[in-house]
């Protein structure tokens, strides 16, 4: 199977063609923001284990993280959070694919800011 685009941008191009440039940027504004809190989050659990509360927490926020990131066109992001989900369900280790989430996150954002300027992602 062959990863996911970094951007999906006919997923992309639909939301800001329903929502409108400004309203379009807020949601991704929106995203980052809610990116930034999951990140800090499973750096800690990264870092922490042991912690089955902590692994629970992960796995709800992956799978968060992997529903909305979907939703805006952000392909590799949405694969990159369902890997991390799974480790976190099936008891693996999680610091490769949350390492591997991190990285894809920071892309990520480069991409959005890039297609919200009118680039190519």
């Amino acid at each position: 199977m062959s990863e996911p685009p970094l951007l999906d941008r006919g997923v992309f191009d639909e939301m800001i063609g329903l929502l409108g440039d400004e309203a379009g940027a807020s949601v991704i504004d929106l995203f980052q923001t809610e990116i930034d809190g999951f990140i800090a989050m499973m750096r800690n659990a990264a870092a922490t284990p042991g912690d089955r509360e902590l692994r629970e927490q992960v796995r709800r926020n992956a799978h968060a993280l992997k529903s909305s990131a979907g939703q805006i066109g952000a392909a590799a992001l949405a694969d990159a959070a369902r890997r991390v989900e799974q480790a976190a369900q099936d008891g693996d280790p999680l610091d490769a694919p949350i390492a591997a989430l991190l990285r894809c996150a920071a892309a990520t954002e480069q991409a959005l800011a890039s297609a919200l300027a009118g680039g190519q992602a």
